[in-house]
Protein backbone atom coordinates (compact mmCIF):
# COMPACT_ATOMS: atom_id res chain seq x y z
CA UNK A 1 0.00 0.00 0.00
CA UNK A 2 1.34 3.43 -0.96
CA UNK A 3 2.25 6.06 1.59
CA UNK A 4 -0.46 8.69 1.22
CA UNK A 5 0.04 12.31 2.24
CA UNK A 6 -2.25 13.28 3.85
CA UNK A 7 -2.90 9.83 5.29
CA UNK A 8 -6.66 10.45 5.51
CA UNK A 9 -8.77 11.88 2.72
CA UNK A 10 -9.36 15.62 3.31
CA UNK A 11 -13.14 15.92 3.46
CA UNK A 12 -13.05 19.60 2.51
CA UNK A 13 -12.01 18.49 -1.01
CA UNK A 14 -15.23 18.11 -2.99
CA UNK A 15 -13.88 16.70 -6.26
CA UNK A 16 -15.30 13.22 -6.84
CA UNK A 17 -12.53 12.50 -9.35
CA UNK A 18 -9.80 13.33 -6.85
CA UNK A 19 -11.46 11.24 -4.14
CA UNK A 20 -11.78 8.21 -6.41
CA UNK A 21 -8.19 8.54 -7.63
CA UNK A 22 -6.91 8.95 -4.05
CA UNK A 23 -8.57 5.71 -2.97
CA UNK A 24 -7.36 3.80 -6.03
CA UNK A 25 -3.75 4.95 -5.61
CA UNK A 26 -3.78 4.03 -1.93
CA UNK A 27 -5.14 0.55 -2.59
CA UNK A 28 -3.17 -0.41 -5.70
CA UNK A 29 0.32 1.07 -5.44
CA UNK A 30 2.94 -0.88 -3.53
CA UNK A 31 4.84 0.27 -0.46
CA UNK A 32 7.65 2.01 -2.37
CA UNK A 33 5.32 4.68 -3.74
CA UNK A 34 4.69 8.00 -2.03
CA UNK A 35 1.63 9.97 -3.13
CA UNK A 36 1.16 13.64 -2.22
CA UNK A 37 -2.31 15.07 -2.76
CA UNK A 38 -2.90 18.73 -3.68
CA UNK A 39 0.60 20.21 -3.75
CA UNK A 40 0.80 23.93 -4.63
CA UNK A 41 3.98 25.46 -5.98
CA UNK A 42 5.55 28.78 -6.91
CA UNK A 43 8.48 29.29 -9.26
CA UNK A 44 10.50 32.29 -8.11
CA UNK A 45 13.38 31.75 -10.54
CA UNK A 46 11.73 33.82 -13.27
CA UNK A 47 11.26 37.58 -13.45
CA UNK A 48 7.55 37.14 -12.77
CA UNK A 49 6.40 34.53 -10.29
CA UNK A 50 4.71 31.52 -11.86
CA UNK A 51 2.41 29.51 -9.66
CA UNK A 52 0.37 26.36 -9.90
CA UNK A 53 -0.93 23.29 -8.11
CA UNK A 54 -0.89 19.63 -8.93
CA UNK A 55 -3.66 17.31 -7.81
CA UNK A 56 -1.31 14.37 -7.18
CA UNK A 57 2.44 13.99 -7.16
CA UNK A 58 3.62 10.36 -7.23
CA UNK A 59 7.21 9.51 -6.37
CA UNK A 60 9.02 6.16 -6.64
CA UNK A 61 12.76 5.47 -6.07
CA UNK A 62 13.09 3.60 -9.36
CA UNK A 63 10.25 4.66 -11.65
CA UNK A 64 10.60 8.36 -10.91
CA UNK A 65 8.25 11.32 -10.62
CA UNK A 66 4.73 11.54 -12.01
CA UNK A 67 2.22 14.40 -11.77
CA UNK A 68 -1.47 13.59 -12.17
CA UNK A 69 -4.32 16.02 -12.78
CA UNK A 70 -7.77 14.62 -12.00
CA UNK A 71 -10.93 15.79 -13.80
CA UNK A 72 -14.48 14.85 -12.96
CA UNK A 73 -16.67 13.71 -15.85
CA UNK A 74 -15.09 14.46 -19.20
CA UNK A 75 -13.86 17.43 -21.23
CA UNK A 76 -14.34 18.85 -24.70
CA UNK A 77 -11.56 20.52 -26.64
CA UNK A 78 -12.23 23.24 -29.24
CA UNK A 79 -9.24 23.41 -31.55
CA UNK A 80 -9.81 26.77 -33.30
CA UNK A 81 -10.14 28.63 -29.98
CA UNK A 82 -7.81 26.28 -28.09
CA UNK A 83 -10.22 26.14 -25.19
CA UNK A 84 -11.17 23.28 -22.91
CA UNK A 85 -14.84 23.01 -22.05
CA UNK A 86 -16.85 21.03 -19.54
CA UNK A 87 -19.51 18.77 -21.07
CA UNK A 88 -22.25 20.68 -19.27
CA UNK A 89 -20.85 24.04 -20.32
CA UNK A 90 -18.27 26.30 -18.83
CA UNK A 91 -14.61 26.77 -19.66
CA UNK A 92 -11.65 25.27 -17.82
CA UNK A 93 -9.23 27.91 -16.59
CA UNK A 94 -6.20 26.01 -17.86
CA UNK A 95 -5.27 23.31 -20.28
CA UNK A 96 -5.04 20.32 -17.88
CA UNK A 97 -2.22 18.70 -19.86
CA UNK A 98 -0.10 21.85 -19.93
CA UNK A 99 -0.94 22.37 -16.27
CA UNK A 100 0.40 18.92 -15.40
CA UNK A 101 3.41 19.44 -17.65
CA UNK A 102 4.32 22.75 -15.99
CA UNK A 103 4.01 21.18 -12.55
CA UNK A 104 6.24 18.20 -13.22
CA UNK A 105 8.93 20.34 -14.85
CA UNK A 106 8.86 22.72 -11.90
CA UNK A 107 9.21 19.93 -9.34
CA UNK A 108 11.98 18.22 -11.27
CA UNK A 109 13.94 21.49 -11.55
CA UNK A 110 13.42 22.12 -7.85
CA UNK A 111 14.70 18.69 -6.86
CA UNK A 112 17.68 18.90 -9.23
CA UNK A 113 18.56 22.27 -7.75
CA UNK A 114 18.06 21.54 -4.06
CA UNK A 115 18.38 17.79 -3.45
CA UNK A 116 21.89 16.39 -3.53
CA UNK A 117 22.01 13.24 -5.67
CA UNK A 118 18.79 13.85 -7.61
CA UNK A 119 20.58 14.90 -10.79
CA UNK A 120 22.93 11.92 -10.57
CA UNK A 121 19.98 9.56 -10.16
CA UNK A 122 18.27 11.27 -13.12
CA UNK A 123 14.92 9.52 -12.60
CA UNK A 124 12.18 9.61 -15.25
CA UNK A 125 9.54 12.29 -14.81
CA UNK A 126 6.24 12.71 -16.57
CA UNK A 127 2.61 13.63 -16.29
CA UNK A 128 -0.91 12.55 -17.16
CA UNK A 129 -4.52 13.64 -16.82
CA UNK A 130 -6.89 11.22 -15.10
CA UNK A 131 -10.61 10.98 -15.94
CA UNK A 132 -11.89 8.36 -13.48
CA UNK A 133 -15.47 8.73 -14.68
CA UNK A 134 -14.90 8.81 -18.48
CA UNK A 135 -14.30 5.71 -20.61
CA UNK A 136 -14.06 6.86 -24.25
CA UNK A 137 -11.94 9.19 -26.39
CA UNK A 138 -13.89 10.65 -29.32
CA UNK A 139 -12.27 12.64 -32.10
CA UNK A 140 -8.66 13.51 -32.69
CA UNK A 141 -6.37 14.65 -29.91
CA UNK A 142 -4.49 17.98 -30.12
CA UNK A 143 -0.79 17.77 -31.07
CA UNK A 144 0.45 18.05 -27.46
CA UNK A 145 -1.73 15.18 -26.19
CA UNK A 146 -1.32 11.44 -26.81
CA UNK A 147 -3.49 8.54 -25.59
CA UNK A 148 -0.72 7.55 -23.18
CA UNK A 149 -1.22 10.84 -21.30
CA UNK A 150 -4.87 10.02 -20.63
CA UNK A 151 -5.80 7.68 -17.80
CA UNK A 152 -9.50 6.89 -18.06
CA UNK A 153 -12.03 4.76 -16.18
CA UNK A 154 -10.87 1.44 -17.77
CA UNK A 155 -7.34 2.09 -16.43
CA UNK A 156 -8.48 2.62 -12.84
CA UNK A 157 -8.09 -1.06 -11.92
CA UNK A 158 -4.47 -1.29 -13.12
CA UNK A 159 -3.03 2.04 -12.11
CA UNK A 160 0.43 0.87 -11.09
CA UNK A 161 1.15 -0.87 -14.40
CA UNK A 162 -0.35 2.02 -16.32
CA UNK A 163 1.76 4.61 -14.50
CA UNK A 164 5.03 2.64 -14.74
CA UNK A 165 4.45 2.15 -18.46
CA UNK A 166 3.72 5.84 -18.92
CA UNK A 167 6.92 6.93 -17.16
CA UNK A 168 8.95 4.61 -19.38
CA UNK A 169 7.56 6.50 -22.38
CA UNK A 170 9.25 9.61 -21.00
CA UNK A 171 12.51 7.89 -20.08
CA UNK A 172 13.57 4.46 -18.97
CA UNK A 173 15.06 4.45 -15.46
CA UNK A 174 18.85 4.24 -15.25
CA UNK A 175 19.03 2.92 -11.71
CA UNK A 176 17.18 2.99 -8.42
CA UNK A 177 17.91 6.13 -6.42
CA UNK A 178 19.32 5.70 -2.94
CA UNK A 179 17.12 5.82 0.11
CA UNK A 180 18.85 9.01 1.26
CA UNK A 181 18.06 10.82 -2.00
CA UNK A 182 14.48 9.56 -1.98
CA UNK A 183 13.90 10.71 1.59
CA UNK A 184 15.57 14.06 0.90
CA UNK A 185 13.29 14.61 -2.09
CA UNK A 186 10.18 13.99 0.00
CA UNK A 187 11.47 16.26 2.76
CA UNK A 188 12.08 19.02 0.20
CA UNK A 189 8.59 18.68 -1.22
CA UNK A 190 7.07 18.56 2.27
CA UNK A 191 9.41 20.56 4.51
CA UNK A 192 8.68 21.61 8.04
CA UNK A 193 9.18 25.28 8.75
CA UNK A 194 8.23 28.00 11.16
CA UNK A 195 7.82 31.72 10.76
CA UNK A 196 8.86 33.03 14.14
CA UNK A 197 9.58 36.32 15.78
CA UNK A 198 13.09 36.63 17.12
CA UNK A 199 13.39 37.48 20.77
CA UNK A 200 14.99 40.76 19.73
CA UNK A 201 11.83 41.70 17.81
CA UNK A 202 9.64 40.77 20.76
CA UNK A 203 11.77 42.92 23.04
CA UNK A 204 11.30 45.87 20.69
CA UNK A 205 7.52 45.52 20.93
CA UNK A 206 7.61 45.15 24.68
CA UNK A 207 9.85 48.21 24.93
CA UNK A 208 7.29 50.29 23.05
CA UNK A 209 4.60 49.08 25.43
CA UNK A 210 6.52 49.70 28.64
CA UNK A 211 8.08 53.08 27.86
CA UNK A 212 5.02 55.16 28.57
CA UNK A 213 3.19 56.56 31.54
CA UNK A 214 0.05 54.98 32.89
CA UNK A 215 -3.13 57.00 33.19
CA UNK A 216 -2.61 56.94 36.95
CA UNK A 217 0.82 58.52 36.59
CA UNK A 218 -0.44 61.21 34.25
CA UNK A 219 -3.10 62.11 36.80
CA UNK A 220 -0.38 62.16 39.44
CA UNK A 221 1.70 64.61 37.41
CA UNK A 222 -1.28 66.91 37.15
CA UNK A 223 -2.00 66.55 40.87
CA UNK A 224 1.56 67.59 41.69
CA UNK A 225 1.02 71.11 40.43
CA UNK A 226 -0.59 72.35 43.61
CA UNK A 227 2.09 71.08 45.98
CA UNK A 228 5.30 72.75 47.07
CA UNK A 229 6.36 69.63 48.96
CA UNK A 230 5.57 66.09 47.89
CA UNK A 231 6.71 62.58 48.78
CA UNK A 232 6.08 60.05 46.00
CA UNK A 233 6.45 56.47 47.16
CA UNK A 234 6.46 53.75 44.52
CA UNK A 235 7.44 50.15 44.06
CA UNK A 236 10.27 49.17 41.74
CA UNK A 237 9.17 49.60 38.16
CA UNK A 238 6.41 52.07 38.97
CA UNK A 239 8.02 54.82 36.92
CA UNK A 240 9.39 57.03 39.68
CA UNK A 241 12.46 58.04 37.69
CA UNK A 242 10.42 58.70 34.56
CA UNK A 243 8.00 60.82 36.57
CA UNK A 244 10.81 62.74 38.26
CA UNK A 245 12.33 63.46 34.87
CA UNK A 246 9.01 64.46 33.34
CA UNK A 247 8.17 66.75 36.25
CA UNK A 248 11.60 68.38 36.02
CA UNK A 249 11.14 69.04 32.31
CA UNK A 250 7.65 70.46 32.79
CA UNK A 251 8.94 72.86 35.43
CA UNK A 252 11.83 73.87 33.15
CA UNK A 253 9.37 74.57 30.33
CA UNK A 254 7.60 76.93 32.73
CA UNK A 255 10.85 78.87 33.03
CA UNK A 256 11.78 77.61 36.48
CA UNK A 257 15.33 76.84 37.56
CA UNK A 258 15.42 73.11 38.29
CA UNK A 259 17.88 70.84 40.08
CA UNK A 260 17.39 67.11 39.46
CA UNK A 261 19.17 64.90 42.00
CA UNK A 262 19.65 61.16 42.44
CA UNK A 263 22.10 58.90 44.28
CA UNK A 264 23.66 56.66 41.64
CA UNK A 265 26.29 57.95 39.22
CA UNK A 266 25.06 55.86 36.23
CA UNK A 267 21.49 57.05 36.82
CA UNK A 268 22.67 60.66 36.91
CA UNK A 269 24.48 60.10 33.61
CA UNK A 270 21.30 58.67 32.08
CA UNK A 271 19.14 61.55 33.34
CA UNK A 272 21.68 64.11 32.12
CA UNK A 273 21.61 62.54 28.67
CA UNK A 274 17.80 62.69 28.53
CA UNK A 275 17.79 66.32 29.64
CA UNK A 276 20.44 67.14 27.05
CA UNK A 277 18.38 65.54 24.30
CA UNK A 278 15.44 67.72 25.35
CA UNK A 279 17.65 70.82 25.28
CA UNK A 280 16.47 72.02 28.68
CA UNK A 281 18.55 74.00 31.25
CA UNK A 282 18.20 71.50 34.09
CA UNK A 283 21.13 70.81 36.40
CA UNK A 284 21.51 67.06 36.97
CA UNK A 285 23.75 65.59 39.66
CA UNK A 286 24.12 62.52 41.81
CA UNK A 287 24.40 63.72 45.40
CA UNK A 288 28.17 63.40 45.75
CA UNK A 289 28.63 64.94 42.32
CA UNK A 290 26.67 67.92 43.62
CA UNK A 291 28.94 68.09 46.65
CA UNK A 292 32.03 68.14 44.47
CA UNK A 293 30.53 70.68 42.06
CA UNK A 294 29.61 73.17 44.79
CA UNK A 295 32.90 72.77 46.67
CA UNK A 296 35.02 73.29 43.55
CA UNK A 297 32.79 76.13 42.29
CA UNK A 298 33.51 78.02 45.50
CA UNK A 299 37.27 77.49 45.26
CA UNK A 300 37.46 74.53 47.61
CA UNK A 301 39.19 71.19 47.19
CA UNK A 302 37.18 68.00 46.97
CA UNK A 303 39.57 65.09 47.35
CA UNK A 304 38.30 61.57 47.89
CA UNK A 305 40.61 59.69 50.29
CA UNK A 306 42.09 56.47 48.96
CA UNK A 307 40.56 54.62 51.87
CA UNK A 308 37.25 56.51 51.77
CA UNK A 309 34.58 54.66 53.69
CA UNK A 310 31.04 55.31 54.78
CA UNK A 311 32.10 58.16 57.08
CA UNK A 312 33.40 60.15 54.11
CA UNK A 313 30.47 59.44 51.80
CA UNK A 314 27.77 59.84 54.41
CA UNK A 315 29.20 62.59 56.64
CA UNK A 316 32.24 64.46 55.36
CA UNK A 317 31.09 65.07 51.77
CA UNK A 318 27.77 66.47 52.97
CA UNK A 319 29.57 68.67 55.52
CA UNK A 320 31.79 70.10 52.77
CA UNK A 321 28.65 70.87 50.76
CA UNK A 322 27.04 72.69 53.70
CA UNK A 323 30.18 74.70 54.40
CA UNK A 324 30.49 75.77 50.75
CA UNK A 325 26.87 76.79 50.15
CA UNK A 326 27.20 80.35 51.52
CA UNK A 327 29.70 81.10 48.75
CA UNK A 328 27.66 79.34 46.06
CA UNK A 329 25.48 81.90 44.29
CA UNK A 330 23.17 79.65 42.32
CA UNK A 331 19.79 78.73 43.74
CA UNK A 332 16.79 76.87 42.32
CA UNK A 333 13.04 77.26 42.12
CA UNK A 334 12.55 73.49 42.33
CA UNK A 335 14.58 70.49 43.47
CA UNK A 336 13.44 67.05 42.31
CA UNK A 337 15.05 64.06 44.04
CA UNK A 338 14.96 60.47 42.79
CA UNK A 339 16.20 57.51 44.88
CA UNK A 340 15.28 59.41 48.03
CA UNK A 341 15.59 56.26 50.14
CA UNK A 342 19.38 56.38 49.61
CA UNK A 343 19.76 59.89 51.06
CA UNK A 344 20.85 60.32 54.68
CA UNK A 345 18.64 62.42 56.93
CA UNK A 346 21.17 65.24 57.36
CA UNK A 347 21.63 65.63 53.59
CA UNK A 348 18.24 67.28 53.31
CA UNK A 349 19.47 70.38 55.15
CA UNK A 350 21.89 71.55 52.41
CA UNK A 351 19.46 70.35 49.72
CA UNK A 352 16.72 72.65 51.05
CA UNK A 353 19.23 75.48 51.28
CA UNK A 354 19.65 75.25 47.51
CA UNK A 355 16.10 76.54 47.06
CA UNK A 356 15.88 80.24 46.24
CA UNK A 357 12.95 80.57 48.59
CA UNK A 358 12.64 77.57 50.94
CA UNK A 359 9.07 78.57 51.79
CA UNK A 360 7.88 78.87 48.18
CA UNK A 361 10.27 76.59 46.30
CA UNK A 362 9.25 73.10 45.28
CA UNK A 363 10.86 69.95 46.70
CA UNK A 364 9.66 66.57 45.44
CA UNK A 365 11.15 63.33 46.73
CA UNK A 366 10.62 60.03 44.90
CA UNK A 367 11.49 56.95 46.94
CA UNK A 368 10.93 53.25 47.55
CA UNK A 369 11.55 52.06 51.12
CA UNK A 370 12.02 48.50 49.86
CA UNK A 371 15.07 49.63 47.87
CA UNK A 372 16.87 51.03 50.92
CA UNK A 373 19.69 48.49 50.58
CA UNK A 374 22.09 50.76 52.51
CA UNK A 375 19.72 50.67 55.51
CA UNK A 376 19.86 54.44 55.97
CA UNK A 377 17.66 56.50 58.23
CA UNK A 378 16.10 58.77 55.63
CA UNK A 379 14.47 61.31 57.93
CA UNK A 380 12.68 63.11 55.11
CA UNK A 381 12.20 66.83 55.86
CA UNK A 382 8.42 66.45 55.66
CA UNK A 383 5.94 63.59 56.00
CA UNK A 384 3.10 64.78 53.79
CA UNK A 385 1.58 65.10 51.31
CA UNK A 386 2.46 61.55 50.32
CA UNK A 387 1.35 59.90 47.07
CA UNK A 388 1.82 56.24 46.25
CA UNK A 389 2.47 54.49 42.96
CA UNK A 390 1.22 50.93 43.08
CA UNK A 391 1.39 49.97 39.40
CA UNK A 392 4.49 48.31 37.95
CA UNK A 393 4.88 49.56 34.39
CA UNK A 394 8.51 48.54 33.79
CA UNK A 395 8.46 44.76 34.01
CA UNK A 396 6.48 42.11 32.20
CA UNK A 397 3.74 40.41 34.18
CA UNK A 398 5.97 37.45 34.99
CA UNK A 399 8.91 39.51 36.22
CA UNK A 400 6.61 41.82 38.19
CA UNK A 401 5.14 38.83 40.00
CA UNK A 402 8.63 37.51 40.78
CA UNK A 403 9.73 40.91 42.08
CA UNK A 404 6.64 41.25 44.26
CA UNK A 405 7.33 37.83 45.76
CA UNK A 406 10.89 38.86 46.61
CA UNK A 407 9.65 41.87 48.58
CA UNK A 408 6.33 40.57 49.84
CA UNK A 409 4.49 43.31 47.92
CA UNK A 410 1.08 43.43 46.29
CA UNK A 411 1.76 45.92 43.50
CA UNK A 412 0.17 45.04 40.20
CA UNK A 413 1.53 45.16 36.65
CA UNK A 414 0.18 47.89 34.39
CA UNK A 415 -2.76 46.85 32.25
CA UNK A 416 -0.78 47.46 29.06
CA UNK A 417 2.18 45.31 30.13
CA UNK A 418 2.56 42.48 27.67
CA UNK A 419 3.10 38.91 28.84
CA UNK A 420 6.69 37.78 28.74
CA UNK A 421 8.82 34.81 29.67
CA UNK A 422 8.93 33.42 33.17
CA UNK A 423 12.11 34.30 35.08
CA UNK A 424 14.59 31.43 34.82
CA UNK A 425 16.21 30.33 38.07
CA UNK A 426 19.50 28.42 37.80
CA UNK A 427 21.10 26.65 40.75
CA UNK A 428 24.88 26.31 40.49
CA UNK A 429 27.42 24.81 42.86
CA UNK A 430 30.61 26.62 41.81
CA UNK A 431 32.04 29.52 39.84
CA UNK A 432 32.93 27.14 37.01
CA UNK A 433 29.39 25.78 36.84
CA UNK A 434 27.94 29.29 36.86
CA UNK A 435 30.18 30.37 34.00
CA UNK A 436 29.08 27.36 31.96
CA UNK A 437 25.42 28.09 32.67
CA UNK A 438 25.84 31.81 31.98
CA UNK A 439 27.67 31.07 28.74
CA UNK A 440 24.82 28.87 27.48
CA UNK A 441 22.27 31.51 28.44
CA UNK A 442 24.13 34.43 26.87
CA UNK A 443 24.99 32.49 23.70
CA UNK A 444 21.31 31.66 23.27
CA UNK A 445 20.32 35.31 23.67
CA UNK A 446 23.01 36.83 21.45
CA UNK A 447 23.70 34.20 18.80
CA UNK A 448 20.29 32.53 18.43
CA UNK A 449 17.77 35.16 19.50
CA UNK A 450 19.85 38.04 18.05
CA UNK A 451 19.60 40.21 21.14
CA UNK A 452 22.04 43.14 21.04
CA UNK A 453 24.63 42.68 23.83
CA UNK A 454 23.96 46.29 24.86
CA UNK A 455 20.46 45.21 25.92
CA UNK A 456 21.87 42.71 28.42
CA UNK A 457 23.38 43.35 31.84
CA UNK A 458 24.91 41.04 34.44
CA UNK A 459 24.07 42.35 37.91
CA UNK A 460 26.17 41.09 40.80
CA UNK A 461 26.57 41.64 44.51
CA UNK A 462 30.33 42.07 44.09
CA UNK A 463 32.54 44.10 41.80
CA UNK A 464 33.51 42.48 38.51
CA UNK A 465 37.05 41.76 39.70
CA UNK A 466 35.68 39.87 42.72
CA UNK A 467 32.98 37.97 40.85
CA UNK A 468 32.99 34.62 39.02
CA UNK A 469 33.31 36.63 35.79
CA UNK A 470 36.61 38.27 36.79
CA UNK A 471 38.71 35.93 34.67
CA UNK A 472 36.11 35.49 31.97
CA UNK A 473 36.38 38.68 29.98
CA UNK A 474 35.80 36.37 27.01
CA UNK A 475 32.95 33.95 27.64
CA UNK A 476 32.86 31.63 24.62
CA UNK A 477 33.49 34.61 22.38
CA UNK A 478 31.25 37.04 24.26
CA UNK A 479 33.03 39.89 26.00
CA UNK A 480 32.10 40.79 29.58
CA UNK A 481 33.09 44.32 30.59
CA UNK A 482 32.54 46.87 33.32
CA UNK A 483 29.98 49.60 32.70
CA UNK A 484 32.51 52.11 31.43
CA UNK A 485 34.30 49.65 29.16
CA UNK A 486 31.00 48.26 27.84
CA UNK A 487 29.89 51.72 26.74
CA UNK A 488 33.05 52.04 24.65
CA UNK A 489 32.73 48.48 23.34
CA UNK A 490 29.28 48.10 21.79
CA UNK A 491 29.68 44.34 21.44
CA UNK A 492 30.38 43.73 25.13
CA UNK A 493 27.91 42.71 27.82
CA UNK A 494 27.84 45.02 30.84
CA UNK A 495 28.63 43.86 34.33
CA UNK A 496 27.45 46.12 37.17
CA UNK A 497 26.94 45.77 40.88
CA UNK A 498 23.47 46.03 42.31
CA UNK A 499 24.58 49.23 44.06
CA UNK A 500 25.73 50.87 40.82
CA UNK A 501 22.83 49.71 38.69
CA UNK A 502 20.09 50.55 41.16
CA UNK A 503 17.72 53.03 39.54
CA UNK A 504 18.56 51.81 36.03
CA UNK A 505 17.04 49.11 33.88
CA UNK A 506 17.88 46.72 31.06
CA UNK A 507 15.85 44.57 28.71
CA UNK A 508 17.61 41.40 29.87
CA UNK A 509 19.32 40.82 33.20
CA UNK A 510 21.39 37.96 34.58
CA UNK A 511 21.76 38.09 38.37
CA UNK A 512 24.78 36.58 40.07
CA UNK A 513 25.95 36.11 43.65
CA UNK A 514 22.52 35.65 45.23
CA UNK A 515 21.23 32.85 47.41
CA UNK A 516 17.68 31.69 47.05
CA UNK A 517 15.69 33.34 49.86
CA UNK A 518 13.90 31.17 52.37
CA UNK A 519 10.17 30.81 51.86
CA UNK A 520 8.27 33.82 53.09
CA UNK A 521 11.39 35.86 53.88
CA UNK A 522 11.74 38.93 51.62
CA UNK A 523 15.09 39.70 50.01
CA UNK A 524 15.58 43.44 49.55
CA UNK A 525 18.71 43.04 47.41
CA UNK A 526 17.12 40.46 45.14
CA UNK A 527 14.03 42.67 44.86
CA UNK A 528 16.14 45.59 43.70
CA UNK A 529 18.28 43.56 41.31
CA UNK A 530 15.45 41.57 39.72
CA UNK A 531 13.33 44.65 39.16
CA UNK A 532 16.04 46.05 36.84
CA UNK A 533 15.04 43.47 34.19
CA UNK A 534 12.26 44.75 31.99
CA UNK A 535 11.60 41.70 29.86
CA UNK A 536 13.96 38.78 30.51
CA UNK A 537 15.41 37.63 33.81
CA UNK A 538 17.86 34.87 34.69
CA UNK A 539 18.96 34.33 38.30
CA UNK A 540 22.08 32.33 39.16
CA UNK A 541 21.56 31.02 42.68
CA UNK A 542 24.53 29.60 44.55
CA UNK A 543 23.89 26.40 46.47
Amino acid sequence: MARMIPSIWPHETLSSAERRLYNALEEQLDDDFTVIHSLPWLDETRKIFQQGECDFLVLHPEHGLLVLEAKSGGVNYDGPSRTWLRPGGGRLNKDPFLQAQESVHHFNRLLRREVSGWSQSNPPFGYAVVFPEADQILGRLPPHVTPQLIIAEPDMDCLQDRMVSLLQHFRKPKSRMSGDVYRAAIERLLPEFQIVRSLSSQLDDQERGLARLTAEQIRLLEAMDGNLRLLVEGCAGSGKTLLALEKSMRLAHEGKRVLLLCFNIPLADWLRKRVGEAGLPIDVFHFHGLCEHVVRATGGTFEVPADAGSSFWEEEAADMLSQSLPGFAKRYDAVIVDEGQDFCAHWWIPIEELLENPDEGQLYIFHDPEQNIFNRENGFPFASPNLRLRVNCRNTHQIASFVNEMAGLQSRPADFCVPGSEPVEHVVASDEEELQEASRTLQELVEVEKVDPQRIVIIGRRRLENSPYAGATLLDGLRIASEVDAIADGAAIRYATIYRFKGLEADCAVLTGFRRPADGIPSRELYVAASRAKMLLHVMYRE
